[in-house]
């Protein structure tokens, strides 16, 4: 929570209660109401909704889209270059390595700097500004509203006013008043500016972008202002040095000047400078004013002021070298570091030497970022520093600023030389002292800077002290005036061996020894010779007996392995792995993710912020020591392993192990066997298995439990659950506010009492659940069921089915999916929703509402079914004795084995009964009515009604009820009175028979006989052979002529019933004439084809011989069938 300028409590957003997967790039994905949780990849557009979002952009084509108003929501930024934040997000976090920019919006914001420098800048509102790792910029512009700032790091970071009119800092300090451990500046307009946890007094002009005022310079001093100047006086350079300036321009875009005494030209001498301000410290470096002794290897071949020749000096010859000195920094700090820059050479013979070396000695950091890589660290006891190296650069880096005191740098060059960096024939050439510039305004006096120098000769040692006056001698050495004879070696030294690339065999003797080994060496030390130690580079190195000490110089990591004694090992700047074997060891891994294989009498060094480390041990019981994170039981009995104060892994071995956490957000992996954890104080978890006992006291945080079991019930005093494995699980929570997270199996997950949140995760999932809990599941995940006894309950999104279970009346409410929704025993209201649901009341009067869809009711008589009109085809399926369909209903189903009496409304309806002798009646519209098993009875009323009928089923139609039709899959049918069309269902053959009126019958697939009998009929055989049967020369006729639709080869047009000469005595048969007229002899029948309509035959019969059809039918004929005698059955 921050505190904006105003005093309004800005938040970050809440916990994510719904996960809304990355499935890939150029995807629109939609959250819910919950509050999501999105990844956005390349091309993504993300839409959050409701709720408190959160957003993790992995790309700056990523989009968040969200709504005025619909909760506190933050974007969590990972790429490179600048974030801005869309409309209607609050909050902006840069976590990518190369994000340089934060830009706001109209909203109050929260927008929070990562791990390197960047510019923030909250645009309108009140907005509150975090400072990160690097060296930021805070932009506050006028009209923009009233910012506070956070994290500001005087020296380090810069306001940029705009808009104010505000010209130097005086008017600033002016404005401002602490108020508590605050300062506050009125900038006007109702506007201000409140920099949170800073002191007024911390506070100069360089923090807001002016300059420094300078101090007098003494009349005696003199002067130079330029980028590139310099003065040679007493041996040393003076130089202002702006060689990396590049497309600036000096005077307009930078400035840069020094003040010195020409008589002592490391006293006093003040370099000042103003460079634009950049945020990243990996910027160029812009210029480094320094102070120079020596003969710089890339200039002049000689230093024509420097009489005493001390540089250049060659490495081997150099006994000593120290500098001895003070130097006081002012203004942006952040923006440039203080730095000895000592180069190295081959020899100075006359002609332009090669250089060799450049080692950097850095004694403030600032926010500059050294070139290289780690290759290791450097001590002396009072000088403690990281090593950098990129090709011949070589930066030693203090831990710490060391501005006044003495530095030894003839053992880093020793140090340098045992990592085979510098070598003993090279040349130290100069040696330079100043700062390296990259950004903002600065300054740095040189107060005092001595250096005492040690060469060796075959005549002793020189000695030599170097201040700003000059060189001089003050130690000469003494020849004696006889060599005595050596005496005999005597091995009690302190001695230093280093072996070559081979197979060294190295014995150090009496004495304190050092070895720089590597992994193919041979140490030979005998008993009380000594405390001796090994320095190595090798990846993996075990000490040799009676040898104490081991030391790691390499920059990866390192495998490091003691001995018997009590051992001293140190790690590397890598991820190391030491294990002091036997002995009571003192192990330090250093920098890098360590692992420590340790006894219980064994002491771990860790410093804070050097990685995340690991401790294996077998011991019987073993506490974790400060700044290590991890702990390991490798025995295969039961252990005590027990954490510290810090957020802890700790994992159990094959025994019954006691894991104990701490105070810290611990995780606890008991392992095999009945383990006993507790996690103590923290958000612990729980890796539990089989019979395992925890234990978590009341208000010790938030703690998890995760399980591979079958079943699991929280105990007391913890809060979450989580699945592990890879079928379901049982999963019971207890009276709190549980989070309990299913597998990718069927889960069933009860949260028992409190507000619980649920998340099945994929399969098909039961949920018990109470009003208050909230449950999670993501789309297309299962089909996932709630059980509920609450008095009302909605389904959440990417739920299908709801059940209650109480005995009293329930409230039971859908989603806009397609849900299934049962009632309890009592009187239920039961409400779909969008979807096309299922609604079961059960027992009890309910009331049932199915809403949009198609939706399907199981109703008792005694339930209301309510639906609106326009809401889809919805369904009634009842066992009751008799039912009538209210409005807006289409479908009735009876499901009883009895008999029922299913009644519809005035709508279309589709009518069906069960297995008994049912009575069906269809109502006003245009309905389908299916009796199903048994003799059941329909009528369909008024409207275009079809009648699907089967054994000995009774239908119903009065005259003028409209075009009725009835489908049969009987072998035989005749249609009764006030039907109009007859369909066959059957794959074998049927006998149809019409009735007076103008039917339709449609046949089977099979062979059917189809007779229209009177009416204007429409025949229609379908597949198979079928048989148009006429038995009177009235069933077509002129004036009522049958259409026979789809006559084809093997079909028969059967006259056999029809007397074709009314005159003559018996049934006689027709004459066939072709085409020919009638002659007027009757029984012709004649064939013709209409011509103006292809494949339509006429089929005429005269049976007076008045030369006038009795008989006629229209044929319509497939496949360019002739119609011939062979056509008729006479």
């Amino acid at each position: 929570m921050y505190v904006s300028a105003k005093s309004t409590e800005l938040k970050l957003s809440a916990k994510s209660l719904n996960w809304v997967s990355a499935t890939g790039s150029n995807v629109v994905r939609n959250g819910t109401a919950l509050g999501d949780t999105f990844q956005g990849l390349v091309g993504d557009v993300l839409v959050g909704g409701l709720g408190d979002d959160i957003y993790h952009l992995w790309a700056n084509t990523a989009t968040a889209t969200e709504t005025a108003g619909q909760g506190v929501d933050t974007v969590y930024a990972y790429y490179w270059g600048a974030a801005t934040l869309a409309a209607n997000v609050e909050n902006l976090i840069l976590n990518g390595k190369g994000l340089t920019s934060g830009t706001g919006n109209a909203l109050d914001n929260i927008i929070v700097a990562g791990g390197i420098g960047a510019t923030l800048n909250g645009l309108g509102g009140d907005d509150v500004l975090v400072g990160g790792v690097g060296s930021d910029i805070f932009v506050v512009a006028a009209g923009n509203g009233s910012d506070a700032i956070y994290g500001f790091t005087p020296g380090y970071d810069m306001v940029r006013l705009t808009g104010y009119s505000l010209s130097d800092f005086g008017q600033i300090v002016s404005r401002a008043q602490q108020l508590g451990g605050d300062v506050k500046i009125a900038l006007g307009n109702g506007e201000s500016l409140v920099l949170r946890d800073i002191s007024l007094s911390d506070l100069d002009p360089s923090d807001f972008g002016f300059a420094l005022p300078k101090a007098p310079v003494p009349s005696s001093y003199f002067q130079m202002a330029g980028s590139d100047r310099g003065f040679n006086a007493n041996g040393w350079y003076v130089l202002t040095n702006a060689w990396g300036a590049g497309a600036l321009k000096y005077g307009s875009d930078y400035n840069i000047d020094v003040s010195f005494n020409k008589n002592d030209m490391t006293s006093g001498t003040t370099f000042n400078w103003s460079f634009p301000y950049v945020t990243e410290g990996a910027a160029p470096i812009r210029a480094y004013p320094n102070v120079l002794f020596g003969v710089a290897p890339q200039g002049e071949l000689i230093n024509p002021t420097d009489t005493s020749h001390v540089f250049p000096v060659r490495v081997g010859s150099l006994a000593g070298l120290t500098a001895t000195y003070d130097v006081t920094m002012r203004g942006t700090v952040g923006g440039y570091n203080v730095a000895y820059d000592i180069w190295f050479s081959t020899k100075h013979d006359g002609t332009r030497p090669t250089i060799t070396n450049e080692v950097m000695i850095w004694v403030h950091k600032g926010d500059v970022q050294p070139f290289g890589s780690v290759i290791g660290t450097y001590t002396d006891g009072t000088f403690t520093a990281t090593i950098y190296r990129d090709g011949i650069y070589t930066a030693v880096v203090a831990d710490k600023d060391v501005l006044v005191g003495t530095l030894d740098i003839g053992k880093v060059i020793a140090h340098l030389q045992s990592l085979g960096i510098v070598t003993a024939d090279e040349y130290l050439s100069c040696i330079n002292f100043g700062a390296e510039v990259i950004s903002g305004i600065g300054s740095i006096t040189v107060n005092n800077l001595d250096l005492n120098v040690r060469t060796a000769s075959g005549t002793g040692t020189v000695e030599t002290l170097v201040t700003g006056a000059g060189a001089s001698v003050i130690a000469q050495p003494s020849r004696p005036a006889t060599v005595p004879a050596p005496a005999p070696p005597v091995d009690s030294i302190h001695d230093i061996l280093h072996g070559t690339t081979g197979a060294d065999t190295l014995k150090g003797g009496l004495g304190n020894d050092i070895y720089y080994a590597d992994a193919n060496d041979t140490i030979v030390e005998k008993l009380g010779e000594g405390t001796d130690e090994v320095r190595t580079a090798a990846s993996s190195f075990t000490l040799s007996d009676n040898v104490e000490n081991l030391t790691a110089t390499g920059a990866t990591g390192q495998v490091l392995k003691g001995n018997s004694l009590a051992n001293v090992i140190t790690g590397g700047a890598g991820n190391d792995v030491l294990d002091g074997a036997g002995g009571a060891d003192t192990l330090q891994g250093g920098m890098g993710d360590d692992v420590y294989i340790a006894d219980s009498d064994d002491v771990l060094i860790e410093a804070a912020n050097e990685g995340i480390d690991e401790v294996r041990t077998s011991a019987a019981s073993y506490t974790l020591a400060a700044n290590i994170e991890r702990l390991i039981g490798t025995a295969s009995k039961g252990q005590i392993l027990t954490g510290n104060d810090a957020a802890n892994v700790i994992t159990g071995g094959a025994g019954v192990d006691t894991l104990i956490g701490g105070g810290g957000n611990d995780i606890l992996t008991g392992g095999a066997g009945a383990d006993t954890m507790k996690g103590g104080a923290g958000d612990d978890v729980y890796v539990v298995q089989g019979y395992d006992i925890l234990f978590e006291a009341a208000n010790e945080g938030i703690d998890e439990v995760r399980t591979p079991g079958a079943t699991y019930t929280l105990g007391a005093n913890f809060e979450n659950l989580t699945g592990i494995r890879e079928l379901g699980s049982i999963f019971i929570g207890n009276g709190l506010a549980n989070v309990i997270t299913g597998n990718i199996g069927n889960d069933t997950l009860d949260g028992a009492g409190g507000a619980d949140t649920l998340q099945g995760g994929l399969g098909d999932d039961l949920y018990i659940a109470d009003a208050t809990d909230i449950l999670i599941e993501a789309p297309g995940a299962g089909t996932d069921e709630v059980r509920t006894a609450a008095a009302s309950f909605t389904l959440a999104e990417n739920f299908e089915l709801l059940t209650g279970t109480a005995g009293t009346g329930q409230i039971l409410t859908g989603n806009g999916a397609a849900n299934t929704i049962t009632g309890g025993t009592g009187a239920d209201t039961l409400s779909g929703g969008g979807g096309d649901d299922l609604l079961d009341g059960g027992a009890g009067a309910d009331t049932l509402k199915g809403g949009a869809g198609d939706d399907v009711y199981i109703a008792d008589s005694t339930d209301v079914l309510i639906e609106a009109a326009n809401e889809g085809i919805d369904e009634v399926r009842t066992s009751a004795a008799s039912y009538t369909l209210a409005a807006n209903f289409e479908r009735l189903i009876g499901t009883a084995s009895k008999g029922q009496i299913l009644t519809g409304n005035d709508a279309s309806n589709v009518i069906t009964g069960g297995a008994g002798a049912d009575t069906l009646t269809g109502g006003g519209g245009n309905d389908i009515l299916t009796g199903g098993a048994g003799p059941d009875t329909m009528k369909g009323g008024a409207g275009d009604d079809v009648y699907i009928v089967q054994g000995y089923d009774i239908l119903f139609e009065a005259a003028n009820e409209g075009i009725d039709e009835v489908r049969t899959p009987g072998a035989t049918f005749t249609l009764g009175a006030n039907f109009e069309n007859l369909t066959g269902l059957r794959e074998l053959g049927s006998i149809f028979i019409g009735n007076g009126v103008a039917n339709v019958i449609t046949g089977n697939i099979g062979n059917d006989t189809i007779a229209g009998l009177g009416g204007a009929d429409t025949l229609i055989g379908g597949a198979g052979n079928d048989v148009f049967e006429y038995r009177d020369v009235g069933d077509s006729t002129r004036g009522q002529r049958d259409v026979i639709a789809d006559f084809a080869v093997g079909d028969r047009i059967s006259l056999a019933g029809i007397d074709a000469n009314s005159s003559a005595n018996g049934d006689q048969d027709f004459r066939f004439v072709g085409a020919a007229a009638f002659s007027g002899k009757a029984g012709e029948l004649r064939v013709f084809e209409d011509m103006s309509k292809a494949g339509t035959w006429f089929v005429e019969g005269d049976v007076d011989g008045d030369r006038i059809a009795d008989l006629s039918i229209s044929v319509v004929v497939s496949g360019g069938h002739q119609m011939n005698a062979a056509d008729f059955w006479f």
